[in-house]
C-alpha cells in the first residue's frame, strides 16, 4: 500500500519504517 507521507513510496519505505 503506497504510504500517506506523499513521497509515493511503500509504507515501509515511508512512515513505517519510524512505526
Amino acid at each position: 500500500d503506497p504510504c500517506p507521507c506523499g513521497s509515493g513510496k511503500k509504507y515501509k519505505k515511508c512512515c513505517g519504517a519510524s512505526a
